[in-house]
């Protein structure tokens, strides 16, 4: 990983916004640079290649997603309403980083796959890992007595899978950047209540 620097910085910011503007495929390492501001050796002194600097910003955007996506505890939830407050946050925190980031999340879910196998590697990665997180989150909510018995693999995947047609519709493609914690809420209430009002026991 290259070091960190203000130019590193500058470069990545500079990067991001040609990615996103040209497309990987169409820019150019004097985009960036011109973007930059810098000269074009100064790019090499960071980065051996726009290939290297666009991985770079997929990584540190997946973690800094990944920093929002193990914001949750189970310690102190007593009841399904605090598990509820406590899961908004943590969409709510989620639903920001792309908001903030929103080039840097177009480029991380929309153009990684189609750039090369090493940058679509890096979304299938950190979505099996926020499989694995969510599993271990259901896993410690069935043992606290608050979730009921669950197929970990199904549902993590449909939980992760819901939240990032959230973020690639909703935010990264709409552009909603606030109200964040009433689409969370929305989105929770489907997730522990379902669809169907509940319904008086036929006589």
């Amino acid at each position: 990983m290259p070091t960190t620097s203000p130019k590193t910085e500058q470069l990545l910011r500079a990067a991001t916004d040609v990615f996103y503007e040209h497309g990987f495929h169409r820019a150019k390492v004097s985009d960036i640079t011109e973007a930059a501001n810098v000269a074009q050796g100064t790019f090499y002194l960071y980065f051996s290649s726009k290939d290297e600097i666009f991985l770079e910003l997929l990584q540190r955007f997946a973690a800094d997603l990944q920093d929002a996506v193990l914001d949750f505890s189970w310690i102190d939830i007593q009841s399904v309403d605090e598990a509820t407050r406590e899961s908004q946050r943590l969409l709510v925190s989620i639903f920001s980083v792309c908001a903030d980031q929103r080039k840097a999340a177009a480029l991380f879910f929309g153009a990684a796959p189609a750039v090369s196998e090493e940058a679509g590697a890096i979304l299938e990665q950190f979505l099996a890992d926020a499989e694995v997180i969510t599993a271990g989150y259901l896993t410690d909510g069935m043992k606290a007595g608050h979730v009921r018995p669950l197929d970990l693999e199904v549902v993590s995947r449909a939980i992760v899978g819901y939240i990032v047609h959230t973020l690639t519709r909703t935010i990264i493609r709409d552009g909603q950047n606030d109200d964040f914690e009433k689409l969370a809420a929305e989105l929770l209430t489907f997730e522990f209540y379902g669809t169907f009002q509940k319904r008086e026991a036929a006589p």
